[in-house]
């Protein structure tokens, strides 16, 4: 459960329900946070560099999810080839930012986790959320959907002209 007004401690046990930072718009941490952070032992630019990734994930999730439905509005009208070539740009396209989406989302984590383990005062821990799987699992459909665009466009599989 989150409690907003909790400050973090030094003196944090196992089974304290720790500290968290309730729904916003984008990844605003408080400068308070960011102190005890520092104060545990993180390098104030590992933080900023995850942040920094945190605000482009930010940008690249919208962008992903828009290539994907404009794909899936062109998969609709693949009797026409040039609608069918046009689908198979989206799909690369897409399949690109998605790949891309989820390896900065694996990285994020696990240079997050590997650094928070590294702090000696405090109980700080990261947490694998549903985030990254969605996001690998929406990559490798992604892919799926590119290789089956593209034996549409070229005639394979049974299709025929």
């Amino acid at each position: 459960m989150c409690q907003a007004n909790f400050t973090p401690s030094a003196f944090d046990g196992p089974n304290d329900s720790g500290f968290c930072i309730g729904p916003q718009l984008g990844y605003n941490i408080p400068q308070d946070v960011l102190n005890q952070v520092s104060k545990a032992g993180a390098n104030p630019d590992t933080v900023g560099m995850i942040l920094h990734a945190l605000i482009v994930l930010l940008v690249l999730h919208p962008v992903a999810a828009i290539l994907a439905f404009i794909t899936f509005i062109n998969s609709l009208f693949l009797g026409r080839r040039a609608v069918a070539i046009f689908a198979l740009i989206f799909s690369v396209l897409t399949t690109l930012v998605s790949t891309l989406t989820a390896a900065i989302n694996l990285a994020v984590a696990i240079i997050a986790e590997d650094h928070v383990k590294n702090l000696t005062i405090g109980n700080f821990n990261v947490t694998w959320g549903n985030g990254i799987w969605m996001a690998l699992v929406a990559a490798i459909l992604t892919w799926i959907a590119a290789v089956l665009l593209s034996a549409r466009a070229c005639y394979c599989c049974g299709v025929r002209r």
